[in-house]
């Protein structure tokens, strides 16, 4: 990949438009939100939740 140089920070921006995107472009970016789908996947409930005994948090965890 060769080096490019930029006279500004709007320049370097723009360079990493893509204007006209090709099919392997739309199936990369697929694949990219696949794998950050992936790895977190893991959701936090807002607010405290009341557990009645350790064994339902541990099902609680199990579930996360």
């Amino acid at each position: 990949m060769p080096i490019k140089k930029f006279n500004s920070f709007e320049e370097a921006s723009k360079a990493l438009w893509v204007l006209d995107p090709q099919d392997d472009y739309y199936k990369k970016l697929k694949d990219l939100y696949n794998f950050w789908g992936k790895i977190s996947h893991r959701k936090c409930t807002k607010g405290i939740q009341k557990i009645k005994s350790y064994n339902d948090l541990l099902k609680l965890q199990q579930w996360e």
